[in-house]
């Protein structure tokens, strides 16, 4: 099943996931030889590939004077210690925005494919569709492009990282936090509007509102 958000949604929202706080052991790549030349980004003796980086994952890197510092979407994975790096685009169609130039780059990547493929299942479910509902006519693969269920699983996907985060200690701002974006998450996910495309012919079949099913075709 194909996920509803990725990295890069999460980024969009909450950078601090990817800098001063994340969860440790979803770091998939780490080291202290990153070299920054516009948006190309290597590190030698690194497999990114071999790690499971994709287009889409997220990058922090930081050097020692502090000029080049933050978190940037992962374009492509070019080679084995390659990357195209950018600046947080508008889209994914927009041109890569070079981040700077420097040497001796710390650099992690941090991914929250977990939290995203648990709220894509649970969303999958709340809207009657396969894998998450077995005998479904409908699979999660046919919903057509819905902007609305990628800022839902985006806002569903931080409550759970930041639940995660708060088994590890009692932080009242975080906690407050949490409770936020859960409330944003239930918003969210109550004004999808999701439109199947079965037939990838963008005549839609059905569509699913907030849980409740309406036929658009037969």
């Amino acid at each position: 099943m194909n996920s509803f958000c990725k990295d890069i949604d999460i980024l969009k929202y909450e950078p601090m996931l990817f800098g001063e706080l994340y969860i440790a052991g979803q770091v998939v790549a780490k080291g202290e030889n990153g070299i920054l030349a516009g948006t190309a980004f290597t590190a030698a003796g690194a497999d990114f590939a071999a790690a499971g980086v994709d287009a889409g994952y997220v990058i922090y890197i930081e050097n020692q004077s502090g000029s080049v510092c933050g978190a940037y979407e992962i374009v492509s994975v070019d080679g084995q210690d390659e990357l195209t790096i950018s600046v947080l685009r508008k889209d994914s169609t927009s041109l890569p925005i070079p981040p700077g130039n420097s040497e001796d780059l710390a650099y992690r990547i941090v991914t929250y494919q977990p939290q995203i493929q648990e709220v894509s299942q649970v969303l999958a479910g709340k809207f009657g569709l396969r894998p998450a509902v077995p005998n479904a006519q409908y699979s999660a693969d046919d919903i057509f492009d819905s902007p609305m269920l990628t800022t839902a699983a985006t806002l569903s996907a931080i409550t759970a990282i930041l639940a995660t985060l708060l088994k590890s200690g009692n932080d009242d701002d975080m906690r407050q936090k949490y409770l936020f974006y859960a409330s944003l998450a239930a918003k969210a996910t109550e004004r999808c509007v999701v439109c199947i495309d079965a037939g990838n012919d963008e005549i839609i079949e059905l569509v699913v509102h907030g849980g409740s099913v309406r036929l658009a075709r037969d």
